[in-house]
C-alpha cells in the first residue's frame, strides 16, 4: 500500500518497518506519511495476538484513519495546516479514490 501511495517502495527489513531507518529523506511530501501507515500495521499487532487471522485491509484502514483525526486535531490547534496537508494530502487522495 504505501507503493501505492508514494509511488516508492520501502524494503522490507526490520530496520524500516521497526526503527524507520529508511534510505529516503521522509522530508518529500509523498514520503512525509510513510511512518504513519507502518505505525498503524505494527499497532494493531496486539489487537490480533494469538489469533489464527491477520488484521484485514480495513482494520489497517481504519487505524490509520484514527492517527489521521489526531494529527489533524493537534495540528489544527497549533495552526499548522501546511504540516498537515503536507503529511496527509496523498493519503487522503488515495483514500477518496480507493
Amino acid at each position: 500500500m504505501i507503493s501505492v501511495i508514494t509511488d516508492d517502495s520501502v524494503e522490507y527489513t526490520p530496520e524500516n518497518y521497526l526503527l524507520h531507518l529508511t534510505p529516503m529523506p521522509l522530508t518529500t511530501s509523498k514520503k512525509a506519511i510513510i511512518p504513519y501507515p507502518i505505525n498503524a500495521a505494527r499497532s494493531l499487532i496486539p489487537t490480533f495476538w494469538r489469533q489464527t487471522s491477520a488484521p484485514a485491509t480495513t482494520d489497517w484502514i481504519t487505524r490509520v484513519e484514527e492517527i489521521r483525526n489526531i494529527e489533524e486535531t493537534i495540528l489544527a490547534a497549533r495552526r499548522w495546516s501546511q504540516t498537515y496537508q503536507k503529511i496527509w494530502y496523498h493519503w487522503i487522495h488515495w483514500l477518496a479514490t480507493k
